[in-house]
């Protein structure tokens, strides 16, 4: 919980926000304020087997709504062994997974468009079985350990970083769960001309 605090404090501007709102919630829900017309417009909260919060974010972005934060830390949480966030199913890891791949799939993923996975560990391999479910291809992963590199993985090939430009058409999902990953993915894409936000998007 404190590493989540931690990169939700970093996120102040709408840029990081929308950068990095499919790798989890990027506002914390007792902080945020909206003029009511924009809530109504959305729909408000949805009732479905999920997080509510997380999904009237994804929808507020995907209606072109624009986020910020005050720098100053306004709220400050106490998180107990029985929260909802702990214990009910609605806040599961795969409920989160199943709607940020609903979110990728109504924007960039549309088409059932190709994926390509950075990462080939548990994150990689969760979103690579989310993403050939819902009907989207993996057309690779992107490995830098080479005892992965070459191998098939879900019928796909493990490829290194400096192929990773090679698969047209594709979406870069960066789904390294390691701390100081996703700044590596960040810095290894921009060098092969990937650009964030188009062609590849964070995720967890």
């Amino acid at each position: 919980m404190s590493t989540y605090v931690d990169w939700l404090n970093q996120l102040l501007d709408h840029a990081s926000m929308a950068r990095d709102r499919f790798v989890e919630s990027p506002l914390v829900h007792p902080t945020v304020a909206m003029r009511r017309e924009r809530l109504v417009a959305l729909g408000g909260w949805r009732e479905f087997s999920g997080p509510e919060d997380y999904d009237l974010w994804l929808r507020a972005f995907d209606a072109g709504l624009r986020f910020a934060k005050l720098p100053e830390v306004l709220l400050r949480w106490r998180d107990r062994p029985r929260r909802l966030t702990r214990t009910d199913p609605r806040y599961a890891p795969e409920r989160f997974l199943a709607l940020k791949l609903a979110a990728l799939r109504r924007g960039p993923l549309a088409g059932d468009r190709p994926a390509v996975v950075w990462g080939a560990g548990p994150v990689g391999k969760a979103w690579a079985r989310a993403l050939l479910a819902a009907g989207n291809p993996v057309a690779a992963f992107v490995e830098v350990d080479p005892r992965k590199i070459g191998e098939r993985i879900h019928g796909a090939p493990v490829i290194p970083v400096a192929d990773a430009p090679t698969v047209r058409g594709a979406l870069h999902l960066g789904a390294v769960g390691q701390r100081g990953a996703r700044e590596r993915i960040r810095t290894e894409a921009a060098r092969l001309g990937l650009a964030e936000g188009t062609d590849l998007f964070p995720v967890a």
